[in-house]
This record gives C-alpha cells, structure tokens and sequence, in this order.
C-alpha cells in the first residue's frame, strides 16, 4: 500500500473529507488529493503535518507489513471455502474479523441480488480495508476461491433442477 493509499484510509477511518484533512494539516485541498492518489511526492514536513491532523505518527505509514501481520488471520483452505461460501451467501458460522472479510468481499464483488448500487467512493474504502489484511497476490487467491464457489453453486442447483424436473 503507497503512502497516498493510507492517507486516504486513515482519512475515510476518522470520518474526514479531504478539505477538512486538508485544512487540519495546513496544505491545499488539490494538493491532498493528488498526494491520495500517487500524482504528488510529498515531503517530510507535509507528511509530518498530515500525520498530526489525523493524530497518528509518521511511522505508520511505513509499517505496512507490521499492520497487515496483527490483522492477519491463518489462511488454511478450509478457512477460505468458508469465507467465500459466506460471501456468495451461505449461512457460515464466522469469527468476527472474518465478519469483517465477508462484508468488504461484498462490496467489491458484482452480486446479482443486490438491491443497491453501492458509491464508489465506498467500493474504493472497502478495497483499502481488504488491502490492509491482505496482499494483491492473497486478495486475487480470496476472489479466485469465491468465483470457485460460485460456480460449484450453480452446478450443484443445475443437477438438483435435474432431479427434480
């Protein structure tokens, strides 16, 4: 995750627009945004100013791999069926933080049974908090096993529908 990335999260998790962060840290709300979005190298001294107007230090934007080891969960196989068995909408029993997985899985998957358009600027939250227990290379295995799922899900009504028929 880029510096500009986890601005952005720890802005969306104080419940900050960028032109409120922007003026708690003294610097020009375009600029903020280009910063979020990795278009703008940013100082030590704008660093230092944003991480003071989210009251957190400068080195948690560097200790990614520290914040994903205290999130992270032991991954086994079965673990994985269940969460993306939950995600597709079977009743699972879930610890809480895979609670938390399945509901991010959620909003980022293209479900044909929601009710509602989700904005994108919470697409794009819900991708950050998943990329802060994960790595690209786990997310793309998490999605590969809920696509995996869901076709196991059809064929088996496709042979019910068969029986039944």
């Amino acid at each position: 995750m880029t510096i500009g990335q986890k601005i952005y999260l720890l802005r969306q998790q104080a419940g900050l627009g960028q032109s409120a962060l922007a003026a708690r840290a003294g610097i020009p709300q375009p600029n903020l945004s280009n910063i979020e979005k990795g278009k703008q190298d940013l100082t030590v001294t704008t660093l230092r100013k944003i991480a003071y107007a989210l009251n957190t230090d400068v080195r948690c934007f560097f200790e990614e791999e520290a914040t994903r080891a205290k999130k992270t969960m032991k991954w086994t196989r079965p673990r994985i069926e269940k969460v993306a068995a939950a995600v597709l909408g079977q009743k699972k029993r879930l610890t809480p933080e895979e609670k938390v997985i399945v509901e991010l899985a959620r909003k980022n998957l293209p479900l044909k049974n929601r009710s509602s358009r989700i904005p994108a600027r919470d697409l794009h939250k819900a991708w950050m908090e998943l990329r802060a227990y994960f790595s690209n290379g786990e997310l793309k295995g998490l999605y590969e096993r809920i696509q995996d799922a869901g076709a196991r899900m059809k064929n088996d009504e496709a042979k019910a529908n068969r029986y039944f028929l």
